[in-house]
């Protein structure tokens, strides 16, 4: 564990070559081993997350289609979902044999204790639907413009 955090840490503590994450990402045998890395070369490529969260402008949605539009191009399978009743979204990862809720204002997994009343509370959630290219514009982010693209990301 203590090696897979180190090598994770120095192969994306700099700015990462164009077929980098691919390549170590292909490495994993599942997709919940690939969440749990390309988390973590998430948090180590934008260090300081979730203290750039500003409403309606680096919220919520824009960190959820992000993320999702990260993993979907390194070849996990996520969802957006949305609730009006919370005001919130976050990415659902849904395969064969694993659910993940990844809460992306903090690049974090959620316990799946913590679904139901945190998420799942008021039985509205809306998975995918289209948003306006201004409720997700995270390419406008001052936050992800001062830094190099994610390859694939």
């Amino acid at each position: 564990m203590v090696m897979v955090l180190l090598t994770i840490t120095i192969l994306f503590a700099r700015p990462t070559q164009a077929n980098e994450i691919e390549d170590y990402l292909s490495k994993h045998d599942t997709v919940q081993e690939k969440v749990y890395t390309a988390l973590k070369i998430l948090r180590c490529n934008y260090p300081n997350w979730h203290d750039n969260y500003e409403r309606g402008k680096f919220d919520c949605s824009e960190m959820s289609a992000y993320v999702k539009y990260c993993f979907q191009n390194w070849g996990i399978p996520a969802a957006y979902c949305q609730s009006d009743a919370l005001w919130h979204c976050w990415i659902e990862v849904d395969t064969e044999t694993d659910k993940f809720l990844i809460e992306c204002t903090q690049l974090v997994i959620v316990p799946q204790n913590k679904w139901e009343d945190n998420y799942y509370k008021f039985r509205d959630v809306r998975y995918n639907r289209y948003m306006k290219p201004s409720e997700v514009d995270w390419w406008n982010s001052e936050y992800l413009q001062c830094r190099p693209p994610l390859p694939g990301g």
